[in-house]
């Protein structure tokens, strides 16, 4: 789906990886979700990911909740 080489990877969580889920703050490094991902779901500028074993997870940066959890 897109170039994950560059993105943000987590190798483990102590939290359910999966919609709904409020990560705590400092825990993860995420960084914006790049142009490819804005122009499938345009919400989604200004939002947070970063790459958890072979899934690319989707945050909003004002909560810190998992938003979408996609295939990467």
């Amino acid at each position: 789906m897109i170039e994950v080489h560059n993105a943000p990877r987590v190798g483990r969580v102590d939290f359910d990886v999966r919609v709904g889920t409020v990560i705590p703050r400092g825990r993860i490094h995420a960084v914006p979700v790049p142009e490819t991902l804005v122009r499938i779901e345009p919400r989604w500028r200004g939002y947070l990911y970063f790459v958890y074993s072979d899934e690319v997870v989707v945050v909003n940066p004002r909560d810190m909740r998992i938003v979408a959890v996609l295939p990467a």
